[in-house]
């Protein structure tokens, strides 16, 4: 080993697919703290909508790194779970969604009907 060089031998030189184990554990993790963000998010009443924000990057990140990992033959327990999590956060984000504008139309047409209009 040459002293002008004191970092000629580090761990990716050698092995780049060092590089792609590391993104996909990185994405893993992302995903499961987006995912659980996410769900934490969506159960709260009205903030909950925004939730859709968390999930679907989440989501997105989970199934990268499932993938990712299928490829390697690594293991796919972050992903999976990042996914699955960031998936119920979604549904329930939605689900909140679709009921306060099932309100809003609801309040909209008994305000007409007491309008007379």
């Amino acid at each position: 080993m040459d002293p002008n060089t004191p970092f000629q031998n580090t761990p990716n030189q050698n092995n780049p697919n060092q590089n792609n184990n590391n993104l996909y554990q990185a994405l893993g993790v992302i995903s499961l703290i987006l995912g659980i963000l996410a769900l934490i998010l969506s159960v709260i009443p009205c903030f909950g909508t925004y939730a859709i924000y968390i999930a679907v990057p989440g989501l997105g990140c989970g199934i990268a790194a499932f993938m990712m990992a299928k490829k390697v033959n690594a293991p796919i327990g972050l992903a999976t779970a990042g996914m699955l999590l960031a998936f119920i956060g979604a549904i329930i984000s939605v689900y909140q969604i679709i009921k306060i504008h099932e309100a809003v139309d609801t309040l909209d047409n008994a305000s007409r009907h007491i309008l007379g209009q």
